[in-house]
């Protein structure tokens, strides 16, 4: 089963209240998270980012991300899509 999550700015992420750290470089980016009865692997695009043993046995509950796109401040004029 695939579900989506939003990396943090710490550049991790969290899946059935497990925490996986998948490096600062993909902050703030929706990745797919493919969760397994053994292992927890995350992709960016094609490759897999890291692949992790799964330590918890929650059920998965939340299955797209929630990404809230801010503007950032300083911005003058209207903001583009």
């Amino acid at each position: 089963m695939f579900v989506d999550r939003v990396v943090g700015v710490q550049g991790a992420v969290q899946v059935s209240g497990q925490r996986v750290q998948v490096g600062c470089v993909h902050a703030h980016k929706v990745v797919p998270v493919q969760v397994e009865d053994t292992t927890l692997t995350v992709y960016d695009g094609s490759a897999a980012i890291v692949a992790v043993p799964r330590h918890s046995t929650a059920s998965v509950y939340r299955f797209r991300a929630k990404h809230h796109i801010r503007p950032t401040r300083g911005l003058t004029g209207p903001l583009v899509p």
